[in-house]
């Protein structure tokens, strides 16, 4: 489900709070799926968030100006 949510380009807040509102998934595992995705794909998810701050570079500007 994660692999879903990231073809639609969502970034990882917008995937927690997708999978834990329509599957009720633990915050943590999602997490541990994204990290694990981080560690065996690094340059797949480079470019996810690449694509995510393209399309959206205010919210992603927000996002880490709150950090």
């Amino acid at each position: 489900m994660v692999k879903e949510c990231i073809d639609n380009y969502m970034s990882k807040d917008e995937t927690q709070r997708y999978l834990q509102s329509w599957y009720q998934f633990a915050r943590q595992d999602i997490n541990d799926a994204w990290g694990l995705l981080e560690r065996k794909k690094p340059d797949s998810l480079r470019l996810h968030n690449e694509r995510i701050r393209e399309r959206n570079p205010r919210t992603c500007e927000r996002v880490a100006s709150s950090t």
